[in-house]
């Protein structure tokens, strides 16, 4: 449940909000203005009903380090696999798309996604007869 509080510091009224992540942590965020606190709220809330509630520090996170961390995580891979997949992290992604902030969705489906799904979803690869946006052509050997 998210709240909203008022608090004077200093002689200048500021609304603190309150709410909880879909993980359980709780978090809170300040305004000038109540009707801004409130919006905010209603933000959040309706984002975590939809599933499309966005972690404010994963949303800090650059390509880099996430790709390289999720590599480290695929421990069922054969070597060579393994060494393929660095390899097109070291070559086209990182290089491309390295310092590119991303933003981790908070849903179901945000663990579990195999090499082919994030590939896809990092370069633009979308289903059969689906449009497509422009993908950036030095990302896994396109172009």
């Amino acid at each position: 449940m998210a709240s909203i509080e008022r608090r004077t510091r200093n002689g200048q009224v500021r609304w603190y909000t309150r709410y909880r992540s879909p993980n359980g942590q709780q978090r809170t965020k300040t305004f000038d203005r109540k009707i801004d606190a409130e919006r905010y709220l209603t933000t959040i809330e309706s984002s975590k009903l939809t599933g499309s509630y966005i972690d404010p520090a994963a949303a800090r996170l650059t390509l880099g380090p996430w790709a390289h961390g999720w590599l480290d995580g695929q421990t069922h891979l054969k070597p060579s696999t393994r060494e393929r997949y660095a390899g097109i992290l070291r070559a086209h992604i990182v290089p491309a798309m390295g310092l590119d902030k991303i933003v981790r969705r908070q849903s179901q489906r945000s663990s579990g996604l195999g090499f082919r799904t994030v590939r896809n979803e990092i370069c633009g690869h979308h289903a059969e007869g689906a449009p497509r946006p422009v993908a950036d052509p030095r990302c896994c050997g396109e172009g």
